[in-house]
């Protein structure tokens, strides 16, 4: 099950169309793999950046070519490179013409996954660095590539071993750790603060991380606009600009994809539910519940549980795919 929302914004700075993409990810395995054989990136660089709510890991199985981010940098990859991009990072990804680049993807969140370890911390401290070390090189880390590989090779299987799978996924996430510590090392400029800026997206940002992490809990929206140091009014206004929803409704959102995850995968009852998913009454969670997914608590229950319901949790706007390759103007299709 995928849970997509998709958000257009115009970056101030470069004038790029920019997407916010929420990836459903089980509670109980919070990772998600796509990989296959139509993962193959147009050589057409596209008009249109991307974000996203978790951690990136991307895998070049053949070809090269360009990642590109919101704040102009641009750095060329190579078969058996493998990417570590934190969640609200702009980017996008183009083949060079002559090499076109198929890939995999694995998207997770480590303070899920490894909920008691120091791993999370380093998901946390990815979004200080600047973009130059989320590409791991083959060159400088082979074992990153062989832990990658053998990451998908294991989460592709109908009967995945989630205890193997997240082996690889930890020993992958120390590689990189090394590969930070070495850059950072090298290089007197990296430093705190890269993509700190006034762009709307780095503004709500932390907002953003908030939410996921504690949306169990209380939140107001005076809170939210406290962690970005705005006023009420322009912390509405900013997020509003950026998500195309108000900051109430986002948070909803996450919580009633919380909502739909417990009840497909825990025996909770109802109320205990809307307890966990972060809703102050039972009536208020009926409610916000009903109006984002057409049915009650217990109909989405039943109904997944029996097969009869394979719709997704809601979408806030249409979700179009957004890893089809683009037409390329010089190409006749």
């Amino acid at each position: 099950m995928l849970f997509h929302r998709r958000n257009i914004l115009l970056s101030r700075n470069h004038k790029k169309v920019v997407e916010y993409r929420n990836y459903y990810l089980p509670n109980n395995f919070p990772v998600l793999l796509l990989t296959g054989p139509k993962w193959i990136i147009s050589p057409v660089a596209s008009s249109t950046l991307h974000f996203h709510n978790c951690l990136e890991l991307g895998y070049c199985h053949e070809g090269s070519g360009t990642l590109e981010f919101g704040n102009g940098k641009s750095i060329h990859f190579s078969a058996g490179d493998v990417t570590c991009i934190p969640r609200n990072i702009p980017h996008t990804t183009y083949s060079d013409r002559d090499a076109l680049s198929r890939w995999s993807w694995i998207f997770l969140q480590p303070e899920r996954l490894f909920p008691n370890s120091a791993l999370h911390a380093i998901n946390a401290t990815l979004f200080q660095h600047p973009p130059d070390s989320y590409i791991v090189p083959n060159e400088m880390v082979p074992r990153g590539s062989l832990l990658m590989e053998a990451s998908i090779e294991e989460l592709a299987v109908a009967d995945v071993d989630h205890h193997l799978a997240k082996a690889y996924l930890f020993t992958l996430f120390l590689e990189v750790a090394r590969f930070h510590s070495k850059m950072s090392e090298a290089d007197t400029s990296f430093h705190t603060g890269y993509w700190q800026s006034e762009t709307g997206i780095s503004r709500i940002a932390p907002v953003l991380d908030y939410i996921e992490e504690n949306y169990m809990n209380p939140i107001s929206v005076e809170e939210l606009a406290q962690i970005c140091h705005l006023s009420l009014t322009h912390f509405r206004r900013t997020f509003e600009s950026v998500m195309h929803i108000s900051p109430l409704y986002y948070l909803n959102s996450v919580r009633i994809e919380k909502a739909c995850d417990f009840l497909v995968n825990t025996d909770a009852n109802i109320l205990a539910i809307a307890q966990m998913a972060g809703f102050s009454t039972p009536s208020n969670f009926h409610r916000q519940f009903g109006r984002m997914m057409r049915i009650t608590p217990s109909e989405y229950r039943r109904s997944m549980r029996e097969g009869k319901l394979t719709a997704d949790p809601p979408n806030n706007m249409e979700y179009n795919g957004w890893l089809e390759p683009e037409a390329d103007p010089g190409q006749e299709t």
